[in-house]
């Protein structure tokens, strides 16, 4: 109970939700990425099964105007968040150079 509102989801709720935080980021001045938090727990066992040893990484994206994403992503979602992150990031170098060649 920090106060903090937050959505819960899986991967796909966070990639749909990130770019209208961004967005909205660019709009508003008082509402901008503060940070990123994020765990790894890794489960042993439970009632039903002996051993299960399966990670889970959580993410918290936090924001200025106290609203927070927070994500369950399994080792593959986040391989896939991470994958396309990175792709986003290489188009946008690729877009600056370019746009700085035409200049």
């Amino acid at each position: 109970s920090s106060g903090i509102n937050a959505e819960y989801g899986h991967l796909e709720s966070v990639l749909y939700t990130m770019p209208s935080m961004i967005s909205q980021t660019r709009k508003k001045a008082d509402n901008q990425f503060v940070e990123l938090d994020w765990r790894i727990d890794v489960v042993l066992s439970n009632n039903s099964l002996a051993k299960i040893l399966q990670p889970e990484i959580l993410m918290a994206i936090k924001m200025t105007n106290s609203k927070s994403v927070i994500a369950q992503l399994t080792p593959q979602e986040f391989h896939s968040l991470r994958q396309s992150t990175a792709k986003v990031l290489h188009d946008m170098c690729q877009l600056r150079e370019r746009k700085f060649m035409n200049s």
